[in-house]
Formats: C-alpha cells, sequence, structure tokens
C-alpha cells in the first residue's frame, strides 16, 4: 500500500512544510527562511524571497536532500530600481523563479531564471556567476509573462504575446 504526503506551504506567511519522514507516517517540519515568501518551485527546490531591501534576496531550499546532497543554495541578489519597488512590486517581487536543471545533479551547470518587479522583468543567473543578467526592454516586448526551459533554451513570452 503506498502512503501520499501532503506538503503545506502558507503564502506569505509560510509557516511550515511538511515533509515525509522515513521513520514516521506524520512527516516532520520544515521551517522556510524568516520573513520571505515562496515563489515557485523546480526539480524539488522550492525558491523563497525576501525583498525588504534595495535588492531582492532569493534562496534555494531542498527539503528532500539526503544528507550528502545540498539543500540550500543562495543566490546573488537581485537589482531593483528603486522605484519600481515603492511603486508597483507586490510584497516580494519575484512572481516566478525556474531552474534549467537539479542543482544538486549539475552543480556547475545549472540556471536560474526570474520574473520580477512590477513591471515583470527577466533576470538570469548561471551556476557560478557573481551577479545576475538582465533582459533589457524592446520596442516590442515590454514585461514577461512567462518563462520555461526546453531543450536547453529558455523561452519566455510577455503579456500580449
Amino acid at each position: 500500500m503506498a502512503l501520499f504526503f501532503t506538503w503545506i506551504l502558507q503564502p506569505k506567511a509560510a509557516s511550515f512544510l511538511r515533509k515525509p519522514s522515513a521513520s514516521s507516517a506524520r512527516g516532520s517540519y520544515v521551517r522556510p527562511p524568516t520573513n520571505s515568501g515562496c515563489c515557485g518551485s523546480s526539480y524539488g527546490w522550492l525558491f523563497f524571497v525576501d525583498n525588504k531591501s534595495a535588492q531582492i534576496d532569493l534562496l534555494l531550499k531542498n527539503p528532500f536532500a539526503s544528507e550528502s546532497e545540498k539543500s540550500l543554495i543562495k543566490l546573488p541578489p537581485i537589482q531593483c530600481d528603486p522605484t519600481e519597488r515603492v511603486s508597483q512590486m507586490d510584497e516580494y517581487g519575484v512572481n516566478k523563479a525556474i531552474l534549467s536543471k537539479d542543482p544538486n545533479e549539475f552543480p556547475n551547470d545549472f540556471e536560474v531564471i526570474a520574473i520580477y518587479e512590477g513591471t515583470q522583468m527577466l533576470a538570469h543567473y548561471k551556476s557560478g556567476d557573481q551577479f545576475w543578467s538582465y533582459a533589457k526592454p524592446t520596442g516590442e516586448i515590454q514585461c514577461f509573462a512567462d518563462v520555461i526551459f526546453y531543450k536547453g533554451m529558455a523561452y519566455a513570452v510577455d503579456f500580449y504575446s
């Protein structure tokens, strides 16, 4: 008989996660970082964001990681326009974040893309980099609605595509 476990994540407050435990059918609890919100998940990793300063701090946490695997990755901060932060952003500032590959399987070859700010800008991070790179708006694309990785390439659409 297969057992199924429920994960619980309370948005904004993010009080706890329920993690299945091998020794107990009741599970154990994993606390997310303080003052953070969850803005996505990919390959078992949860993205937590804290934008209480002039930058957005993004943290990857893998509650499924074994003892031999990395379970926490702190990414460089995403730099923001201070006027955007005040006038148009929600509480946490990142609407979506995705991984190209599992960082535990490809520690030197994973990428992260985040859609952030009220104007839906796109930021890109490659493992090993010290900074994010940023997509510049063009006359045709001003803000991004969604992004995916497919066969090693990133594809993004704007709100009008």
